[in-house]
């Protein structure tokens, strides 16, 4: 998640899901958010930096260097305390070649509905759309 700061408030940037993956599930319950499903709310919403990183260093043995450890800390911190409502969150859809923007309308909060359904977003935040999808012919990065 990367951020611009302007006069209104932040705008952010976010990747849902490797190509585009969880934008469906996100957009059909007007939420963004970001995987994570051992790490616990409170945290991602509360603890200090220090602390999630402790958290997500005892919880996510999957992360081999501190280094991992670190930029996944970063996402959801700045997801979870420094985007604030009132935000707008920026996104690219591949498959329909467009960028959706919408601001974000709630707090941090873990996902407690569709828990069988297999997309990796858990920490999220609702959002609205201002504004209709953007055609974007060709969006240079690893979007």
């Amino acid at each position: 998640m990367t951020e611009s700061s302007n006069s209104v408030g932040r705008v952010w940037g976010i990747k849902l899901g490797s190509g585009g993956s969880c934008v469906p599930f996100c957009e059909r319950y007007n939420i963004v958010g970001v995987g994570w499903p051992m790490v616990e709310a409170a945290k991602v919403a509360g603890a200090t930096r220090e602390e999630l990183w402790s958290h997500v260093r005892a919880t996510c043995t999957f992360y081999a260097q501190p280094r991992e450890v670190g930029k996944a800390t970063g996402q959801l911190f700045r997801f979870g305390q420094e985007c604030k409502q009132g935000d707008y969150i920026l996104y690219y859809y591949p498959p329909q070649k467009c960028v959706r923007i919408c601001r974000i309308t709630s707090g941090p909060l873990y996902r407690d509905f569709e828990i069988d359904e297999r997309t990796d977003i858990w920490h999220y935040r609702k959002v609205e759309y201002p504004v209709a999808p953007i055609p974007v012919l060709d969006l240079y990065g690893s979007l």
